[in-house]
């Protein structure tokens, strides 16, 4: 699946014809941005950047999308992340494509085994991170209060629903907090199981 993306000040745009995006971006003439990119998604589902034109400056297109590639866009999900200077969008084919890219594949994998009778990966999603935490190089013997208030802030994102052709507010987007989706009953229980592990694989 592929597909353009722009960028405007606290906006982003994904398109499947390219003239629409250069004339969406080209209406917004106060807009640092003046790039159309072509997105790709990989075998996770984050879309990758593979090809650019800076409309500003060329009237050089990009390559029209093919029907297979529109055809798989119809559940898009874009974060939002802050960083200094402003912030970072990111497009995803679907939630289940974003939650699990934020683990190494390799991890992923292993600890599915431990959670998925418990439920989708939306549902189990604090747990694999309060298992995958405790077993990583940075945990540092810090207790379950303390690991908590860390994935707190680590589970919190903006988010959307993509509507193809049209541009996407920041300030419109939505907030989730996947660790409030489980208690901490379970929480604890996945921190005392990864301890378990850890011991096991000491001796």
């Amino acid at each position: 699946m592929a597909v353009y993306r722009i960028l405007v000040s606290g906006t982003v745009g994904y398109f499947t014809d390219f003239e629409k995006a250069r004339e969406v971006l080209k209406s917004k003439p106060k807009s640092p941005f003046h790039t159309v990119s072509l997105i790709k998604a990989d075998e996770i589902g984050y879309f990758n950047p593979i090809d650019s034109v800076n409309v500003s400056v060329s009237d050089h297109s990009l390559r029209k999308l093919t029907s297979e590639e529109i055809d798989g866009l119809s559940e898009l999900y874009v974060t939002y992340t802050p960083t200094i200077n402003s912030g970072m969008f990111e497009l995803y084919l679907d939630d289940y494509s974003y939650l699990k890219n934020e683990f190494e594949i390799g991890d992923y994998n292993r600890w599915d085994s431990f959670f998925k009778h418990l439920g989708s990966i939306r549902k189990t999603y604090s747990l694999y991170m309060m298992f995958n935490y405790v077993v990583g190089d940075n945990y540092d013997d810090e207790s379950f209060e303390e690991v908590i208030e860390y994935l707190d802030e680590e589970s919190r994102y903006t988010y959307s629903d993509v509507k193809l052709n049209e541009l996407i507010e920041q300030k419109d987007m939505n907030f989730i907090d996947y660790l409030s989706n489980q208690t901490d009953k379970k929480l604890r229980l996945a921190f005392d199981m990864a301890k378990i592990y850890l011991a096991l694989m000491k001796d």
